[in-house]
This record gives C-alpha cells, sequence and structure tokens, in this order.
C-alpha cells in the first residue's frame, strides 16, 4: 500500500519530468514556453497545482531549511519563493544584491497558490534549476552633478555649523548675540 504522501511525491515527480522534457523540447526550438513572474502570481488561480516553468534572476539569500531551502526569483520587479532540494541549488550560485547581478535561470516546477505545506503561501515547488546566465557586477556610475551638489551642501552645512558656534561662544561669554 503507497502512502499519500508517497503518491504526491510519485505525481509530483512525474508531472516535473513531464515539464522538463516539454521545456527541454522548448529550449531546443529556442522558446522556453517561461511565464512572466508576474503574470504568474496574477493568474495564480488558473495555475495552481500544474506545472510552470519561469525564467528570473536569482536575489536575496537562499534560507536552508533541512534538506530543502528557499530562493527568490525576480522578474520585472515581482519575486516568487521557491521551495528547492538543497542538491538542485548550485553551490556557487551569485544571488543578487545591490551591486550584484544575480544568476539567471530557469525553474521548472509546481505551482501552489496557498501551499498547504507552508502556511497558505504562494510558491514553486521546484524539481529543476537550468542556469541561463551567470551573475555578474553591476557598476553603478556616479552623477557628478550629484557628487558637486553633494560637496557644495557639505561646506554649506559646515559654514553654518561653525557660524552657530561662533554665535554660541559670544553668547556664553555675554556679548551681543545679535551681531
Amino acid at each position: 500500500m503507497i502512502s499519500l504522501t508517497k503518491l504526491r511525491r510519485i505525481i509530483s515527480v512525474l508531472y516535473i519530468i513531464l515539464a522538463i522534457a516539454t521545456s527541454a523540447d522548448a529550449l531546443q526550438n529556442g522558446d522556453t514556453g517561461a511565464v512572466k513572474v508576474t503574470r504568474l502570481v496574477e493568474k495564480s488561480a488558473e495555475t495552481d497545482g500544474k506545472s510552470v516553468v519561469v525564467v528570473g534572476e536569482l536575489i536575496g539569500d537562499f534560507m536552508p531549511r533541512g534538506d530543502h531551502g528557499w530562493l527568490s526569483v525576480s522578474d520585472e520587479g515581482t519575486a516568487i519563493s521557491v521551495w528547492v532540494e538543497k542538491g538542485e541549488v548550485p553551490a556557487d550560485m551569485i544571488l543578487g544584491v545591490y551591486g550584484v547581478m544575480g544568476d539567471k535561470v530557469q525553474v521548472t516546477g509546481i505551482m501552489h497558490r496557498t501551499c498547504a505545506e507552508h502556511g497558505g503561501d504562494l510558491d514553486i515547488h521546484a524539481g529543476s534549476i537550468l542556469l541561463i546566465r551567470r551573475g555578474e557586477p553591476v557598476v553603478h556610475p556616479v552623477d557628478s552633478s550629484r557628487l558637486v551638489a553633494a560637496i557644495v551642501l557639505g561646506i554649506g552645512g559646515f559654514w553654518a555649523f561653525a557660524l552657530w558656534r561662533r554665535h554660541e561662544a559670544n553668547s556664553e561669554r555675554g556679548g551681543n548675540p545679535g551681531r
């Protein structure tokens, strides 16, 4: 007799195998069939319990939980949580933070609109993660007009502080505070 948990795992694996086979054919044809994260969130009722393919940037931190962990995949300003086995997570992955563009990946897995396993959260239980492009540092050039404004404001602030201190010193000595 197969337990309900084992049956769910078998069905999930079959969904994932089907999704991987479909996405492998699509990749050979130049089309990933990936859904935008924003669209996936908006249409979560339609994709609930179904196999999905999402392409996006890994951002934030990897949060390990036992033999699994959480990743965040972002696309066009919207992010979604991905529940993934630690073995599927590349050891040398680059996660996006300020100054670093994270790895671009394709995640294939089962979409959960209200995941019973994770407190009703919207998430994807990943079956596979495919690296599309490595992350890299992002250079944020300094705007010269802002640099000049910062210097001028800094000098002005220092000058105002010096005048205030001089005024306070004159007041304490009994001098004329108005001059």
